[in-house]
């Protein structure tokens, strides 16, 4: 009955294929095979926006035979790279969970079947119709990574320069696949992989040192591979390549914080500590004098003056600094209005206020506010299952924080923003975590992200015993400051 049905879906799917090709319609299927029948979802997202294509819905046993359940049918205007396939499938009796994410390629008018056994996606999967040359090279594409990742076996002995052969294995690796497969898929298509196969290797050569520094806080002066100070020349600036969000990430981020290392390097003091806000203050400053390009300059300065605003504990010290922008830089009028607008969110959450609400539910499903903690200091953290720096201060820190203000007016409130919450208690079972668990569902596009501007974890807030904002990007549970800080508060006065 299974390979019968598998079948009719095949069929049907060409067949709706072929209808909607003279409309320039875009038709993708999922099919997949050994879900629990308890509960299954799976959505359809298009690039750059959280708009999902048909809302997820239970995959109940009687519906098996809808195809309607797993059909998307989408009016594309031009090719995409960033289309996702999103699947979760949970048995809430025995506690376990299937999440995947495929992303596609599609171009107006295609059609694609994809299909895998949710148990053995890598090596079952499928791709077929149109599209499906087109996404099998583009899963094989994107295997290559995490593989080698896996290969690599990253831990805090990790050197530099195995960082660096890491990186460059991935780049040939690539490389290989695209060489054979160049005549077999879309011209735009290869276009793209090869782009990302050389900006992904530039970024993750200068990114080493970051990297090593941020996993497992090692000194930037042993974190420097072999050749690294002569890397600069990898970077190229072009305003034509602006509407690729990694290629502005890379202008952005990885190259001024490189230029600024190496500053630190030649004056000597690349160990010397930067607090993530001056970091930002001078990463602004570095590429203001860099980039010459005005339009490179307005997109990036725009990036690099978000992150400053967000990494900063009071953001009307920058207003300046924001009108300088605007006033001279700013090429954009949706720039501006962002911008604007991130601004007065930032500095509703500046030091001294009451932090605003959001929906919260314990483990037990008892809802919580923050006023209910009012007398006492709140440490919040703001962590996810799949983040590898958040288990790590879930790990090493967070434990030797809880016990030692067991007995005192601290609440340790850790707020996941997991998709799944399977996966979050698991993730808390697994690591032992004491405190209060809470989860606030959908990423960095979680109720609890957008209320407090979360845009990378391990994220960690402070609030005193009179319920205001001590500090909106307080230290890790690792660091010492923290336990200063902790104390500090405790001989607040109640109000």
């Amino acid at each position: 009955m299974k390979y019968l049905l598998k079948g009719l879906l095949a069929l049907s799917f060409f067949t709706i294929a072929m209808s909607t090709q003279g409309q320039k319609r875009t038709v993708v299927m999922v099919q997949v095979i050994g879900a629990p029948v308890d509960s299954f979802s799976t959505g359809f997202y298009m690039p750059d926006t959280t708009k999902m294509y048909k809302a997820i819905t239970p995959y109940e046993k009687e519906a098996r035979e809808k195809e309607e359940d797993r059909k998307y049918v989408i009016d594309l205007k031009a090719p995409t790279t960033k289309a996702l396939i999103g699947t979760e499938a949970r048995n809430p009796v025995q506690e376990y969970s299937y999440l995947t994410k495929v992303f596609l390629f599609l171009r107006p008018g295609d059609s694609l079947l994809v299909s895998y056994d949710i148990h053995h996606q890598n090596s079952t999967i499928q791709f077929k119709g149109r599209a499906g040359t087109n996404n099998k090279i583009l899963y094989e594409f994107n295997r290559i990574e995490p593989a080698a990742f896996d290969n690599l076996n990253f831990s805090d002995s990790t050197t530099p320069n195995e960082l660096m052969v890491y990186t460059r294995n991935v780049k040939m690796s690539r490389v290989k696949l695209l060489n054979q497969n160049q005549k077999r898929i879309s011209p735009a298509l290869l276009k793209y992989l090869e782009t990302k196969t050389k900006l992904d290797f530039v970024s993750g050569l200068l990114g080493v040192p970051m990297m090593l520094n941020a996993y497992f806080h090692k000194e930037f002066s042993k974190s420097i591979p072999d050749g690294y100070w002569s890397f600069s020349k990898l970077v190229k600036i072009d305003e034509h390549r602006l509407k690729d969000q990694d290629y502005v990430a890379l202008l952005s981020y990885t190259y001024p914080y490189y230029l600024l290392l190496e500053q630190q390097h030649a004056n000597n003091v690349l160990d010397k500590d930067i607090p993530r806000e001056k970091r930002y203050n001078l990463m602004y400053s570095i590429a203001n004098k860099t980039y010459k390009n005005p339009t490179v300059k307005s997109v990036v300065l725009a990036e690099i003056l978000k992150s400053l605003l967000g990494a900063t504990e009071n953001a009307t010290k920058y207003r300046n600094l924001l009108d300088d922008y605007l006033s001279n830089y700013c090429k954009s009028v949706s720039t501006k209005q962002s911008l604007l607008a991130f601004y007065e969110k930032r500095a509703s959450l500046a030091v001294g206020q009451v932090p605003p609400s959001f929906p919260m539910e314990d483990m037990q499903g008892n809802k919580i506010t923050l006023a209910k903690f009012k007398g006492k200091v709140v440490y919040m953290d703001f962590w996810a299952s799949w983040c590898s720096p958040c288990r790590y201060e879930m790990k090493e820190g967070a434990p030797g924080l809880f016990k030692k203000f067991r007995d005192k007016d601290v609440v340790f409130l850790d707020v996941s923003i997991d998709d799944s919450v399977t996966q979050w208690k698991q993730a808390v079972k697994e690591l032992n975590i004491d405190g209060l668990q809470v989860l606030s569902k959908g990423g960095f596009d979680s109720p609890a992200a957008r209320t407090f501007n979360i845009d990378g974890i391990p994220h960690y807030i402070l609030i005193g015993r009179d319920g205001k904002i001590f500090n909106n990007n307080a230290t890790r549970p690792t660091q010492a400051e923290t336990v200063e800080a902790i104390e500090k508060l405790l001989k607040q006065e109640n109000e």
